[in-house]
């Protein structure tokens, strides 16, 4: 499986996206990290009002777009599958999910929010 380098967030570190609904850390350097628990820890920051969306950044409607697309499915095996409907994307929302994980677990920093807000 591909493993995303978000150099973005400090050293090249390293970001496994697998299935299930937990994340684990393997090195200090890599994690593996569900898109369940990805989006679910991205809905929880927007839900808390620690994360808000600013309309003049590029490709905010994308963005906006992307999270309202979002589908749920629970499988047979009781599993929770989370992706755009068929013919749309979902890159953007998993970029923003892995820099919101990133920065609460690349050595452990706290979030500070940044002020994004949809008007």
């Amino acid at each position: 499986m591909p493993t995303l380098r978000c150099c973005c967030v400090g050293p090249d570190y390293g970001c496994q996206i697998t299935s299930g609904d937990a994340w684990s850390r393997p090195d200090w350097k890599n994690f593996r990290v569900s898109k369940t628990f990805l989006i679910s820890h991205l809905q929880s920051g927007i839900g808390s009002g620690a994360l808000k969306f600013v309309p003049t950044v590029i490709d905010a409607d994308e963005l906006k777009r992307q999270l309202c697309d979002l589908q749920g499915e629970t499988l047979s095996s009781g599993a929770l599958r989370i992706e755009a409907s068929a013919g749309n994307h979902d890159d953007l929302v998993i970029a923003v999910a892995i820099a919101l994980f990133a920065s609460h677990h690349v050595n452990q920093q706290t979030f500070e929010a940044v002020p994004i807000t949809w008007g």
